[in-house]
């Protein structure tokens, strides 16, 4: 569009021809289609700037969401470390602990063996004592029990020490029924008889009735 001075000049130099009331016309339209013109370039410049801030906040938006995307997936990454140890920490807890297992397993196993060795070596050396006692009573060699009971005494498994306490509080008696052919098992027998038939009248006969029984069995 020409400019208001390139118009005052054509108006200028048509003047001759061209009255007043024409050239103001003229003026006045070339001021409104200027007015018109100026008004358009400023909608313009204005909808230039709205649409450059607009593409500039959609350029935060996006940046906003990248840096949103970004943090996510960093803090993604994160958990996915932090699962992968925890299961490796659980993994090495768990070997730990088979191994603890597995330990403790084999140390009960080795006791239990040598609970049985002791035990097996305890009643061999109980059965050899006991054997030694029997051949005693058997050959008649009571000089041997001084020797035997401080055997039991020094290395003798618990379980013997009162028997032998017992025989030594009357080791002289014990002696000589190891070692002299006489024996008061007749006597001990008749009496256990006795007593048995005690118990088997007590409070069903009278003692006449025992007197029988015990005299004919004699």
């Amino acid at each position: 569009m020409p400019s208001r001075e390139f118009v005052d000049k054509v108006l200028t130099a048509c003047g001759r021809a061209a009255t007043d009331e024409v050239c103001e016309a003229t003026r006045a339209l070339y001021m409104e289609a200027l007015s018109v013109t100026h008004s358009a370039r400023h909608a313009e410049c204005r909808r230039a700037d709205e649409a450059a801030a607009a593409q500039g906040r959609c350029e935060d938006v996006a940046r906003a969401l990248a840096d949103l995307e970004a943090r996510h997936a960093q803090e993604k990454e994160q958990r996915a470390q932090e699962i992968a140890r925890a299961e490796g920490e659980r993994d090495r807890v768990a070997q730990r602990r088979a191994a603890a297992l597995a330990e403790a397993q084999l140390r009960i196993r080795d006791l239990t063996g040598q609970l049985a060795e002791e035990r097996q070596g305890r009643r061999c050396e109980q059965a050899t004592i006991l054997h030694a006692f029997a051949e005693m009573m058997s050959a008649r060699t009571g000089h041997q029990l001084p020797d035997w009971i401080e055997k039991i005494q020094a290395e003798g498994p618990p379980e013997l020490l009162s028997f032998v306490n017992g025989v030594v509080g009357d080791q002289a008696a014990v002696t000589a029924g190891l070692t002299l052919p006489f024996s008061s098992g007749a006597v001990e027998g008749q009496v256990n008889r006795i007593k048995m038939l005690k118990r088997q009248m007590f409070g069903r006969a009278s003692l006449d009735l025992l007197r029988k029984r015990v005299l004919r069995a004699a």
